[in-house]
């Protein structure tokens, strides 16, 4: 968990780093008509995330999406937590998902 973290923090913070994606092209994507890339993106972070708990390489969820949710709910949650905070949109966005997720998201 801790690496996960201190992973999401340093590319949170590089700038220098122009092939990622930002928050701002995120959101633009998802409410811009590009749907399928927003639903990927956001899958993808999901996914890849059970993995490396699946994995080992996360001992404690930080996030547990509910059985049962679709793919629209993730993106309807993560449309209004990116637009919550739109300070931050120049971050990373897989950084900005898994915050939003977080906090969504809890486990029980």
């Amino acid at each position: 968990m801790k690496y996960l973290l201190t992973v999401i923090l340093l590319l949170s913070f590089n700038s220098s780093q122009a092939a990622y994606v930002d928050g701002n092209s995120l959101l633009s994507k998802c409410e811009g008509g590009n749907e399928s890339y927003c639903i990927g993106y956001l899958a993808g972070i999901n996914d890849g995330y059970l993995a490396a708990f699946n994995w080992g390489d996360i001992k404690e969820k930080s996030f547990c999406v509910p059985d049962g949710a679709t793919q629209g709910q993730l993106q309807r949650v993560a449309i209004n937590g990116l637009k919550a905070n739109p300070q931050n949109l120049h971050l990373v966005a897989s950084s900005l998902v898994m915050n939003i997720f977080v906090a969504a998201f809890p486990c029980e």
